[in-house]
C-alpha cells in the first residue's frame, strides 16, 4: 500500500513538472514571437514608440480576426434561417408542385412515425401535368418531366434489388422508348422486379428500343437481380414510396400532392431536411480568421525584408554622394543634410532614417551619437560599419575620411553588383517552371500533327 502511494505521488509530480515545462516552453515561444514582431516594427517605423506600435498591431489583428469570425457567424445564421423558413412541405403534409413545363421538385424530408425511427426520404415531385384536353391542345409546347436512370433506386445494374425505372419518353427530343425483358417473371415491361422468392443472383437482359420518326436504335442492358435484403424499416420505406407514387398518379392534375398520413395503421409526419451549410460557414469563418492572424504577421515580416532590401539598394548611392560632397569641402553633417534636401520627397526608408538623424541633431544630440544611432536603426552591417567609422572620425578627427569613403563606395558598388546578380539568378529559377511548360507546349504543337500525319499515311 505504501509503495502504491509513493508511486502515485511520483506520477503526479512528473505530470505536474511536464505541465510546468510545457507552459514555460509556450511562454518562451510567445515572448520570442513578440520580440521578433517588435524588431520588425522598429525597423519599419523608426523613431516611433515600439510598444505602442506593437499594441496597435495586436489590436488591429484582433479586430480583423473578430470581424472575419463575426462575418462567418452572421452569414451562417442567415443561411440557417433561409433554409429553415423556405420549406417545401407544409403543416398539413402537402407539397406545392412546380408549374407546367418546369422540372420536378427533389425534396429531402425526414419521416417520423409512431412505430419506427425517424428516417430520411428523398421525394421527387413532378411538375403539374396537363389534363387530357390540355395535352391535345398544347402537346408541342409542353415539356415532359426529366427521365430517371434505368437503375432507379439501385446502386448499379449489376446489383438490382428494387424496381427499375422505365421512362416512356426522352423529352428533349420527344423520343419514345419501349422495353422488352428476357425474363418477364423476373422483370416485367414496367420495370417491376419480382425477387421475393429468388435465392441466387440471376442475369436478365433488358432491351430498350428508341424511336424518333424513322430512326430506331436498340440496346441491350444486362441486369443482375439479387435477393432482397430489407429490414422492417426498409420494408416500411418501400411501402411508403409505393403509396406516394400511387397517390401521385391519382393527383397528377392537382395543384398539390397530398402525402399519406398513415400507413399500415402507423401515423406519419413529414419535415423538410434542413441544409447544414451554415455549420460549414461557421467553421470557414473561424478557419479564415485563424489563417488571417498568421498572415498579418507574415505580411509584417515581408514589409521588413522589403525595407532592408531597399536600404541595401540605396547604400552605394548614399556612400558615393557622401564621398563627393565631403571631397568638395563640405562637413559630414552638412553633406548628410544636403543629401536629405535633395531626396526629402523620396519615400525610400534611407531618407526617413536621415530625417530622424537630422531631427536628433536639431534637438541637441552629439553628432557621433546621432551617427551611431543611424547605423543601429537600419539593422544592416554595412550601415553600422559606415556610421561607426564616421562617428570615430567625428570624435577624433581624420585626414583620410575622403579616401576611406571613396574606398567604401567602390566596395559598396561591387556588393551591389553581386546582389543584382543573385536576384537575377533567383528570378531565373522562378521562371524555370513556366519555361519548361512552354517547351512542352511547343513540342506538343510540333509532334502531335506530325504523329497524326504519320498515322494517316
Amino acid at each position: 500500500m505504501k509503495d502504491r502511494i509513493i508511486k502515485n505521488k511520483i506520477v503526479k509530480d512528473k505530470v505536474r513538472k511536464d505541465k510546468v515545462m510545457r507552459t514555460r516552453i509556450m511562454k518562451s515561444r510567445q515572448d520570442q514571437k513578440k520580440r521578433s514582431l517588435e524588431n520588425y516594427l522598429q525597423r519599419l517605423y523608426p523613431g516611433q514608440n515600439v510598444h505602442e506600435l506593437f499594441l496597435q498591431h495586436q489590436k488591429m489583428k484582433k479586430k480583423t480576426v473578430i470581424l472575419v469570425m463575426a462575418a462567418g457567424f452572421l452569414i451562417g445564421i442567415v443561411l440557417f434561417f433561409l433554409d429553415y423558413t423556405n420549406r417545401e412541405i407544409d403543416e398539413s403534409g402537402q407539397i406545392t408542385r412546380n408549374e407546367y413545363g418546369y422540372s420536378a421538385k427533389h425534396i429531402h424530408a425526414f419521416v417520423e412515425s409512431s412505430d419506427y425511427e425517424k428516417f430520411e426520404l428523398e421525394l421527387s415531385v413532378p411538375s403539374r401535368k396537363y389534363t387530357e384536353v390540355e395535352v391535345q391542345e398544347g402537346f408541342l409546347e409542353a415539356k415532359a418531366w426529366l427521365i430517371e436512370e434505368l437503375k432507379g433506386d439501385n446502386s448499379s445494374l449489376q446489383h438490382v434489388q428494387n424496381d427499375l425505372s422505365f421512362p416512356a419518353r426522352y423529352a428533349p427530343m420527344q423520343m419514345d422508348i419501349t422495353y422488352t425483358s428476357s425474363d418477364y417473371k423476373m422483370i416485367n415491361g414496367q420495370g417491376q422486379v419480382y425477387n421475393e422468392d429468388l435465392e441466387l443472383p440471376r442475369t436478365v437482359v433488358i432491351t430498350a428500343k428508341f424511336s424518333y420518326d424513322e430512326w430506331e436504335e436498340v440496346k441491350d442492358y444486362e441486369v443482375t437481380v439479387y435477393p432482397p435484403e430489407l429490414s422492417l424499416q426498409e420494408q416500411f420505406i418501400k411501402k411508403l414510396k409505393d403509396q406516394i407514387q400511387s397517390m401521385d398518379k391519382e393527383q397528377q392534375d392537382k395543384e398539390v400532392l397530398k402525402l399519406p398520413k398513415e400507413l399500415d395503421g402507423i401515423k406519419i409526419s413529414y419535415k423538410d431536411k434542413i441544409n447544414n451549410r451554415f455549420i460549414y460557414v461557421f467553421f470557414l469563418g473561424i478557419g479564415c480568421a485563424f489563417f488571417l492572424s498568421f498572415g498579418m504577421d507574415d505580411d509584417l515580416k515581408k514589409k521588413y525584408e522589403k525595407r532592408q532590401q531597399q536600404l541595401l539598394f540605396d547604400y552605394p548611392e548614399f556612400v558615393s554622394q557622401l564621398a563627393l560632397l565631403i571631397g568638395a569641402g563640405m562637413s559630414l553633417t552638412g553633406a548628410v543634410r544636403r543629401i536629405y534636401m535633395d531626396h526629402q520627397t523620396s519615400p525610400a526608408p534611407l531618407y526617413e532614417e536621415i530625417k530622424i538623424f537630422i531631427h536628433n541633431l536639431d534637438n541637441g544630440f552629439l553628432e557621433e551619437r546621432a551617427m551611431e544611432d543611424l547605423g543601429n536603426r537600419t539593422g544592416l552591417a554595412q550601415y553600422r560599419k559606415l556610421c561607426s567609422l564616421l562617428a570615430v572620425n567625428l570624435k577624433k578627427g581624420s585626414m583620410n575620411m575622403k579616401v576611406m569613403l571613396e574606398q567604401e563606395a567602390q566596395d559598396a558598388f561591387e556588393q551591389h553588383q553581386t546582389l543584382i546578380r543573385k536576384m537575377g539568378e533567383e528570378a531565373g529559377t522562378k521562371l524555370l517552371l513556366p519555361m519548361v511548360m512552354m517547351l512542352v507546349v511547343v513540342i506538343a504543337v510540333i509532334m502531335i500533327p506530325a504523329f497524326l500525319t504519320y498515322q494517316i499515311s
